[in-house]
């Protein structure tokens, strides 16, 4: 057990646990679509935001939103360490997080492990999905795990297809979404080719710092964080060990404090410098003419 961060296990690369309760009955009657559209009028912002509010681009029209309703009404709950999403195996459902953390991975033979996203609230999980492998099925090429016990719209691909084909604002709003991740992503990548183990590690946080806040409260400099030094780590290219002297030094500097389950900002602009990070990649930008 260090100080910064508990030591807890490693998540599972193909975990098996099973959902919490069973799915609720899906119902495409019309008084169905009626109940979900009354449900969506009564969802906190955590439930719609990644396709309707700030991070999403555009506006959706009440008819649009009468459709995102319908595709929520299938949740589930998971346990921790549950596998969502495993590699090599056909992508047949996508999933909307309303509540607790997940993380997508791949795993060498080695038992080298790399957190590829960090997924959070109101985040879009599986879809548009990827061909990793030579098939005439599109097959997921990482692992999607659950860090913490989650609850979760599952919609089927084809549902989900079929839905924007008819909600091009919903459709517009789930691309931007996308291209989001996708920046996110090429971030990560340039900081584990050129960014040092400490700007790396301030970029990390400081992006969770954004990614958490909303249009009501803006950046955060104070958030609940329930990765383990193993998920942090591996999402930056480091050893445990080598995290933990990163953040001290961060911490020593009055820049960062990382205890167990929270994150504190010390000095936001004494961070951004460190990390270079300009927060500009994350806002949801409306596409040209919307």
């Amino acid at each position: 057990m260090t100080e910064e961060l508990d030591n807890t296990r490693r998540l599972s690369p193909l975990s098996v646990r099973r959902p919490v309760g069973s799915a609720a009955a899906w119902d495409d009657s019309p008084e169905g679509h009626d109940r979900a559209v009354e449900q969506a009028s009564a969802m906190d912002g955590s439930h719609t935001r990644t396709v309707s509010e700030g991070r999403a681009a555009g506006r959706l029209s009440a008819e649009e939103r009468g459709i995102l309703a319908t595709l929520l009404v299938q949740q589930r709950s998971y346990e921790g360490n549950a596998a969502l999403v495993s590699r090599g195996q056909p992508s047949i459902r996508a999933f909307i997080l309303h509540k607790g953390w997940a993380c997508a991975h791949r795993s060498l033979p080695s038992g080298a492990r790399q957190i590829l996203s960090v997924y959070v609230p109101g985040d879009l999980i599986g879809y548009p999905p990827a061909q990793a492998f030579p098939s005439e099925a599109i097959l997921h090429g990482h692992n999607v795990s659950t860090i913490t016990d989650t609850e979760v719209s599952e919609i089927g691909i084809d549902r989900l297809s079929g839905a924007l084909a008819l909600a091009p604002g919903l459709a517009r709003a789930m691309f931007w979404d996308h291209a989001r991740a996708h920046a996110m992503l090429e971030e990560r990548l340039v900081s584990l080719g050129r960014r040092s183990a400490r700007e790396r590690t301030a970029h990390f946080f400081l992006e969770l710092s954004v990614r958490l806040g909303d249009s009501d409260t803006g950046l955060l400099n104070a958030y609940e964080c329930p990765l383990s030094q193993y998920v942090v780590a591996d999402a930056l290219g480091l050893s445990a060990e080598h995290l933990n002297r990163i953040l001290k030094q961060l911490r020593l500097a009055r820049l960062l404090h990382v205890r167990s389950g929270s994150v504190e900002i010390l000095d936001r602009d004494g961070l951004v410098r460190l990390a270079d990070f300009d927060s500009g990649y994350l806002s949801a930008h409306s596409p040209p003419g919307a």
